[in-house]
């Protein structure tokens, strides 16, 4: 068979060394100046001559060089898997509620804004009742296809509006499950107002897997940007709800979302929380996590973006938010958006939809969670998914995705940032493969924290 040496590869320079990483396997082999050298005059002139012995060996050992009939086989294993992922039901489903489209909270760049006055959320015909029994009846007909993993998503809106009927179907799911031999997990995201004693004490035994709150800085900076009709003060009972759940041992991950407004102030958030938080639950219960405000005049473009998370995330890593990891796993649909499994995105009024930044679109709903009578027709309701056809992978920056040797660290990026960057709303990052510039650069800083956090 005929050696080649794989497509699947990356020259990174990680704190002024040279690594090789395979993109397929994740294989890494750190290089002096001179392999380094070799390496880059063999991909100028491909003769095996100006490699040494031992080095042909050891690339060969990781995957570099491999037969050309494998990695077509490998490369179509790939790509099976990924289509795969979008229309084979397994044994897991997921469903993401929002509850409630009502916020006790005035957030400048809530995507949701344009939503939660509408007139048309007033739905005369609508009821919690009639609500709980179709999501109810969804969850049965789930279980009847042998799932053995449910996870639900609680957001909204203000989930915690709605509490009571949270508790409520967790503790409904829960029974559901328990009978069918299956595993209930749920997370909520929340702005973290409404949680209290009461609550904490009960979500104990409701299987949550962790709940999101969100801080966007400092006090001054986060009562700025996200902060009640009144004004209050929420930055610091936010501190002290977090607190009280980390001390019953709930898993919190804080969400910074970061735009030109606060990201200077992000340092210091991490500063506090480092004081604030004691040591006993980090890498257990409490995590760090950053997004990037997009849709707003003061959104960072993503190379601003990407400059500024770098050094976040290094000072997460070392205040021990974030625990860094080497690989990524098998190329699959980047999110239930661009599936027609059994994922699922729904309003309060059971109206589906493909993807979060749809919600209470009602021009986007697909269907409702009423009109399903049967899950083997699931596909159904989604088979004008823009997000699969026009906006999937195979449709966007000419195909050139599934052929790229990140494929597996980016999976094409967010179908919602796919169909932003298509629409002319959001940086074209096909253009000059700028998309292949960033993801290298994320992989730079993952792969910097795993280092740095490895030797210490």
């Amino acid at each position: 068979m005929k050696k080649i040496f794989t497509k699947y590869y990356s020259i990174l320079n990680i704190r002024d060394k040279y690594f090789l990483l395979n993109t397929y396997n994740d294989s890494l082999i750190e290089l002096d100046n001179d392999s380094n050298n070799r390496i880059i005059g063999y991909f100028d002139n491909p003769k095996l001559n100006i490699l040494t012995d031992e080095e042909i060996k050891i690339l060969e050992n990781q995957g570099f060089f491999i037969d050309e009939d494998i990695e077509k086989n490998n490369i179509n294993k790939m790509f099976e898997g990924y289509n795969n992922s979008k229309h084979i039901i397994g044994t897991s489903a997921k469903i993401d509620i929002s509850i409630t489209n009502n916020c006790n909270f005035r957030c400048s760049y809530c995507f949701e804004n344009c939503f939660k006055d509408s007139d048309v959320v007033k739905n005369a015909e609508y009821s919690k009742l009639h609500f709980r029994d179709n999501l109810i009846n969804l969850v049965d007909m789930i279980m009847k296809k042998g799932v053995k993993n449910l996870d639900v998503v609680w957001y909204g809106g203000e989930p915690l509006i709605e509490k009571e009927l949270i508790c409520f179907f967790n503790d409904v799911f829960i029974n559901i499950c328990n009978k069918n031999n299956a595993i209930y997990s749920n997370i909520i995201v929340t702005n973290g107002y409404f949680i209290d004693e009461i609550l904490t004490n009960k979500l104990v035994n409701q299987n949550i897997k962790y709940i999101q709150i969100t801080l966007d800085g400092t006090k001054d900076v986060h009562n700025q940007r996200r902060t009640t009709p009144n004004n209050d003060d929420t930055f610091s009972k936010l501190i002290n709800n977090i607190i009280l759940l980390l001390q019953s041992s709930i898993e919190v991950v804080v969400r910074i979302n970061v735009d030109v407004q606060n990201s200077e102030n992000i340092t210091e958030l991490l500063y506090f929380l480092n004081e604030k938080v004691d040591r006993v639950y980090r890498e257990k219960y409490f995590f760090v996590d950053f997004g990037r405000v997009f849709g707003s005049d003061n959104s960072l473009s993503h190379y601003e973006y990407e400059k500024i998370y770098h050094d976040l995330y290094l000072l997460a890593v070392k205040f021990k938010f974030i625990t860094p990891t080497s690989g990524v796993g098998d190329l699959s649909a980047f999110c239930s958006a661009e599936t027609d499994t059994l994922n699922f995105v729904i309003d309060h009024f059971g109206n589906i939809y493909n993807c979060w930044n749809d919600i209470y679109n009602f021009e986007m709903s697909v269907g409702n969670i009423s009109d399903i009578k049967d899950l083997d027709n699931i596909a159904e309701f989604r088979i004008n998914n823009e997000y699969i056809n026009e906006f999937g992978i195979n449709n966007v920056n000419n195909n050139k995705c599934l052929k790229c040797s990140y494929i597996r660290y980016c999976r094409g990026l967010c179908p919602h940032t796919r169909k932003m960057i298509l629409l002319g709303m959001d940086d074209n990052l096909y253009e000059n493969e700028q998309c292949k510039l960033l993801v290298k650069q994320r992989i730079e800083t993952s792969l910097k924290a795993y280092l740095i956090n490895k030797e210490e």
